[in-house]
């Protein structure tokens, strides 16, 4: 079930940052498009609120990778973890400092969360 409502989530902010990218290219009003540019924001900012703990939930799984046996499957599955781990710990700062809490330059958080995420 909660893989289904991230997924939903993850469909609705992207739906709505297509709309507006589309109605900005036919010229529709600007306050309808930034109504459409806030709600996209809302989702994202509300999908990274869900995602706090993650980071340590594949920390975790890390920790369980690292014990197998073939060591293909234990470097890539660990080094995959690892990786997602960082990637969500980049969101989850990321969102602090939307809120306020924390003072860095967002675009390079989402930079390396994204060169994280590949």
């Amino acid at each position: 079930k909660q893989w289904y409502q991230r997924r939903v989530r993850g469909v609705l902010q992207y739906s709505s940052q297509l709309v507006w990218w589309y109605l900005e290219k036919r010229g529709f009003s600007t306050s309808y498009i930034e109504q459409l540019k806030q709600l996209q924001s809302s989702l994202s900012l509300a999908r990274k609120y869900f995602s706090l703990g993650k980071s340590v939930e594949h920390m975790r799984g890390a920790a369980v990778a690292i014990h197998i046996n073939d060591p293909i499957l234990r470097y890539s599955i660990t080094l995959s973890r690892i990786s997602s781990a960082l990637q969500f710990l980049c969101d989850n700062v990321y969102l602090f400092s939307r809120l306020g809490l924390l003072r860095l330059d967002q675009g390079n958080l989402l930079s390396v969360s994204s060169k994280l995420w590949l």
